[in-house]
């Protein structure tokens, strides 16, 4: 990288909610401008916060943060002239996408020639010409998410903020989508710090990458730097490409994995606050009779729709073929409904443990890892529920050709072997292999999602690649109703 100054600096910058824990610490970076930067990282990492306190919408405990050479820690989100694009897209309903994008120059009292001027040039930009006076809900998923990027970008930001934006698209938009905002990036120059747990998005996207764990910056560097040249086990385990793959429980069956992690999509609740009777199964989130009290649902149609059918007596081998019919959605979406009144959505799983510690919901969703931190980090009094569990493998590979193939199979010997794989266990995932499972922490057993594959279903990447989309906008307009 070059010498000169840094655009955005991080100098021993932490934090803290309880003066306990760090969540951050002693975080340290250089952003050049115009560069485009990714935390990555697994869930519970400090990735989000640093984004959030680059923001102004967390406050730091400690150190500095500074754009183009000032200070900006004790500054307004307001008055940062920051552009942030979100995983829900954040869209006014009520306003066209002509509307959504003007808002913000609106804001700024820009002549009104010039605020038309400039929305028709985005529209135009992000290939939305004949969008502008459609609603956000009139939209599809990849097309409400380049609308909230040109939002963040038509007012010209000194920074973009990404945290997670691709999360709530299914794969094929994902990847359409990455080409777009690459595109933009390069086209437009501006400087993106990126946030998210997808390996792939980091590694085709990025400048350079600042690889999260427990709230420390294990490498920072260029994806081929990290892909060669590891700096440690954990980030040798951790990068590596991520693809779907339709063989379930192949490692979990047979002593073979090779580079797969397994986690699940779960529910908690809090024992010190649930009352006499706790929920033992996925029937019980649905009782509202016999548990009375809110549910905290991510707002999105995957695992919701399963869950749903799988609580209304669809036998897992029949879930996805079930969801695929026009009568099993309606039947997942009535089944929703039953108990609708009581549920409280929110949009990323870091809201999920606030909400079971804080009473906002008596039973609460969320990826394991979540609670998993909560539990074993934070001393929470959580339980969770593995029936139902939704769970998945996910997994690298090498791609042919590749020029360093000696280091490639190294990383492959390292990290498939079976101590190596019982490692999974310090970030929450679980092991596939099940000679694995017998070194890792008897303590920690429990929480692991390889121990309760029996209790699940295996996710079917292909099934909502196919109708990720489609059931997406059903999930939307079934919201609106």
């Amino acid at each position: 990288m070059s010498a000169s100054p840094a655009f955005l600096e991080f100098r021993s910058v932490r934090k803290t909610y309880d003066q306990r824990t760090m969540v951050v610490r002693d975080f340290n970076l250089d952003v050049q401008r115009g560069e485009f930067v990714t935390l990555l990282g697994p869930s519970g990492s400090g990735k989000t916060t640093v984004l959030m306190m680059l923001a102004g919408f967390e406050g730091v405990t400690g150190g500095s943060i500074t754009v183009d050479g000032h200070p900006i820690t004790r500054t307004p989100p307001y008055k940062r002239n920051i552009g942030m694009v979100f995983q829900n897209y954040a869209l006014f309903p009520h306003m066209s996408v002509a509307g959504n994008l003007a808002y913000p120059l609106r804001l700024r009292k820009l002549p009104r020639a010039q605020i038309e001027a400039r929305v028709k040039q985005y529209l135009k930009l992000i290939e939305l010409e004949a969008f502008g006076e459609r609603q956000p809900g009139q939209l599809s998923g990849g097309q409400r998410q380049r609308v909230a990027l040109a939002r963040a970008l038509i007012f010209e930001p000194t920074l973009v903020l990404m945290d997670e934006p691709l999360g709530a698209l299914d794969k094929k938009l994902r990847e359409q989508m990455q080409f777009e905002i690459t595109r933009l990036h390069e086209e437009l120059g501006f400087t993106v710090i990126y946030v998210t747990h997808d390996q792939t998005e980091a590694l085709t996207m990025s400048s350079r990458i600042a690889v999260f764990n427990q709230g420390v910056v294990q490498q920072f560097a260029a994806p081929s730097a990290l892909y060669e040249t590891p700096a440690n086990a954990f980030v040798a385990s951790f990068i590596g490409e991520n693809n779907l793959i339709p063989a379930t429980g192949i490692a979990l069956e047979n002593e073979c994995g090779i580079g797969e992690i397994v986690w699940s999509t779960v529910f908690a609740y809090n024992k010190d606050t649930i009352g006499a009777k706790v929920p033992t199964s996925l029937k019980d989130l649905f009782d509202t009779q016999g548990l009375p009290g809110k549910r905290a649902l991510r707002k999105r149609a995957q695992v919701n729709l399963e869950w749903a059918l799988l609580a209304d007596g669809v036998p897992a081998d029949q879930v996805y073929t079930t969801l695929a019919t026009s009568e099993g959605q309606q039947r997942a979406f009535d089944k929703l409904a039953t108990i609708r009144d009581d549920i409280v959505w929110f949009d990323s799983w870091s809201q999920a443990p606030q909400l079971l510690n804080d009473g906002g919901a008596i039973m609460v969703q969320s990826a394991n890892g979540r609670f998993f931190d909560a539990i074993n980090r934070e001393k929470k009094p959580f339980v969770i529920v593995w029936d139902g569990n939704v769970f998945d493998l996910d997994a690298w590979g090498i791609v042919k050709g590749t020029p360093r193939k000696d280091l490639a199979l190294d990383f492959v010997r390292f990290t498939t072997s079976t101590k190596a794989l019982a490692g999974f266990q310090d970030v929450a995932y679980g092991p596939p292999r099940k000679s694995s499972m017998a070194l890792v922490d008897p303590a920690v057993v429990e929480h692991l999602p390889s121990t309760h594959v029996d209790k699940g279903i295996k996710a079917d990447g292909i099934f909502w690649a196919d109708y990720g989309e489609t059931l997406g906008e059903k999930f939307n307009e079934w919201l609106l109703q």
